[in-house]
């Protein structure tokens, strides 16, 4: 990151200006800041660029940290309604082969008995279906550089795992993507632990980036990891659910799902088809959580779980997760954002001027923010911070701080 202050000052204020750029995705470039202070504090040189009083230094901040900070404080004379406007760079780190830049979809669908009423092939598609072409066509939007390393899977799951769709490229995935392979409801029980424990299994041996899309219209009620696909052992395992005490199962299907969680890389993100405290298979036994609370624990948090009352609304949820993008060193232009604060006053959020790719370097950025007026109080000295933060196509939020330290009198 590289980052320049650029101060619009008036008369009678005296402003002293430290600069903090902060990365969390490594920086780029170096750090400066340039102020206009009608004279050359002792030191320092002015810039060649900006003539009559305008002063910069520079510290440089190195791409190969992964948390770079810098500092450096000038006195400057200024009056009140100063103006800062923050110009720097954002680059993103390289990428490798064995990288995030490499990127496994897999959906986890419930084919348990009960999808045959909660969702139904209608018109020859269900929610499920719908609920991935949806992913497949944001994938498809991507730059064919993103779609080469892309990798999509399905996997199905009843009272054991079922057969599903082998992890594949998007164009050998879609077309096995159809009703015949996902619209079923032949699987008998609802095993969460077989059906987590196949997905760490699966996704353990590959390399990069994993989103997990997990849908069920109900909580588990068996367990284990026999790896049947359906059939006479599926039926076995339904007659004998009444048998495994609730707990258990909950446990282990919760179990399952943290060590898919723990692995390098993965999201899980969660769709529960139903009642937000009724699960598909009639009123949660007493002492045992309802199902969003339950799907809660399985996600790993709120924000990775949502709650559809039907099948239709399978697709529309399913798209307000995070996008899965296969590239991690570049950066979404219109997900910046600019905020500046100060103790005891409300926050105020800013655009940028310009934001712009670097033509000739690969992951560089280049941006500068509006003239934002500065927070002050007489004869106080006033920390106003602004941030600047981007979203990386891997999802990580990429932030810049800087620090003006303004004293007004």
């Amino acid at each position: 990151m590289a980052a320049k202050l650029h101060l619009n000052p008036g008369s009678t204020s005296r402003l002293v200006l430290a600069l903090a750029a902060v990365l969390l995705m490594g920086g780029c470039g170096g750090t400066q800041f340039a102020g206009n202070s009608g004279k050359k504090p002792g030191g320092v040189v002015p810039s060649k660029s900006t003539p009559g009083g305008n002063i910069s230094a520079k510290v440089r901040v190195g791409c190969d940290s992964a948390a770079s900070t810098a500092a450096q404080e000038q006195p400057f004379t200024g009056g009140a309604g100063t103006t800062v406007a923050l110009s720097g760079d954002f680059c993103g780190q390289g990428l490798t082969e064995t990288s995030s830049e490499q990127l496994t979809v897999l959906f986890v669908f419930d084919f348990s008995g009960s999808m045959l009423i909660n969702d139904p092939i209608t018109s020859g598609s269900c929610g499920r279906l719908q609920a991935a072409q949806t992913i497949l066509a944001k994938l498809e939007a991507e730059p064919a550089t993103s779609q080469a390393k892309l990798n999509l899977a399905m996997q199905a799951f009843g009272s054991q795992i079922m057969p599903g769709i082998a992890p594949t490229t998007l164009a050998a995935f879609k077309p096995q993507l159809n009703a015949q392979s996902v619209c079923r409801s032949d699987g008998n029980a609802t095993n969460y632990e077989a059906a987590f424990t196949a997905a760490s299994d699966l996704l353990g041996s590959l390399k990069g980036r994993k989103v997990v899309y997990f849908i069920s219209d109900g909580l588990p009620t068996v367990s284990g990891t026999n790896q049947g696909a359906g059939g006479l052992l599926g039926v076995l395992n339904s007659v004998l659910s009444s048998s495994q005490s609730p707990a258990p199962v909950y446990d282990a299907g919760t179990a399952a799902a943290a060590k898919l969680r723990a692995q390098s890389d993965v999201t899980l993100n969660v769709i529960y088809l139903g009642s937000a405290g009724t699960a598909a298979e009639g009123p949660v036994p007493a002492g045992l959580p309802d199902p969003q609370t339950y799907l809660r624990q399985i996600a790993g948090s709120a924000d990775h779980l949502r709650v559809v009352s039907s099948a239709q609304e399978l697709a529309s949820q399913i798209a307000t997760f995070s996008t899965p993008v296969a590239a991690s060193g570049d950066f979404v232009e219109s997900s910046v954002q600019v905020t500046l604060s100060a103790a005891n006053h409300a926050a105020q959020d800013f655009k940028v001027a310009s934001i712009t790719k670097d033509p000739t370097q690969p992951n560089l950025w280049h941006y500068t923010t509006v003239p934002m007026p500065l927070f002050g109080n007489y004869s106080q000295v006033v920390d106003n911070i602004i941030k600047v933060s981007i979203r990386g196509l891997d999802g990580k939020i990429n932030t810049t701080t800087a620090t003006v330290h303004f004293t007004q009198q």
